[in-house]
C-alpha cells in the first residue's frame, strides 16, 4: 500500500506542458504563414500583421517575440520600444530584410534586442535563437515566482 502512495503523489504533482508562445509581427503574410508552417509543431504561434495588433496582442503568456523592422505604420523600432515598456524582460528578435533604418551594430547597441536576424537566414539559426529565448524567459518568471514567494514569505 506505501508504493500505492507513492505512485498517486507521483501523479497529482506531474504537471501538464504547454508549448511556449511565440509571437510574430510582420506585415508580409507569405513571411507569417512560412514562420507559422516551421514553428507549429513545438510552438504555439500567435501572429500578427501590424505593429499595432502585434502590441496589443503582447502580453505574460508570450515566451519571444519575432519582429520585423520595416512595416507600414509603426515600424518594428517603434513596436520594439511598446513592447519593451510594457514588457521589460520579453525577448524580443529582430528578424527583418533590407532594414536600412540603422545599421546592424547600431541597433543592436541602441535596442538591445535579444537577437537579429536577417530574414531568408538558415531557419536553425532562428530556432536556435528562439529556444535560448524561451530559456531565458523561463528562468526570468523562475525568478519573479521566487522573489514574489520570498516577499510573501517575510510579509505574513
Amino acid at each position: 500500500m506505501p508504493f500505492d502512495r507513492i505512485r498517486s503523489r507521483r501523479k497529482s504533482t506531474k504537471k501538464a506542458t504547454t508549448k511556449p508562445l511565440i509571437l510574430v509581427i510582420d506585415d508580409d503574410p507569405s513571411i507569417l504563414r512560412a514562420l507559422e508552417f516551421k514553428l507549429k509543431k513545438k510552438y504555439n504561434v500567435r501572429l500578427c500583421n501590424s505593429g499595432k495588433n502585434g502590441i496589443e496582442r503582447a502580453d505574460e503568456n508570450v515566451d519571444v517575440v519575432i519582429l520585423d523592422i520595416k512595416m507600414p505604420g509603426k515600424d518594428g523600432l517603434q513596436v520594439y520600444e511598446e513592447i519593451r515598456a510594457k514588457l521589460p524582460r520579453l525577448p524580443i528578435i529582430f528578424y527583418s530584410a533590407y532594414q536600412n533604418l540603422l545599421e546592424e551594430s547600431e541597433l543592436l547597441d541602441k535596442h538591445k534586442p535579444f537577437g537579429y536576424l536577417d530574414k531568408g537566414v538558415d531557419y536553425e539559426k532562428l530556432l536556435e535563437r528562439i529556444e535560448k529565448a524561451i530559456v531565458r524567459t523561463d528562468r526570468m518568471r523562475k525568478l519573479a515566482a521566487a522573489t514574489k514567494m520570498m516577499k510573501d514569505t517575510r510579509s505574513n
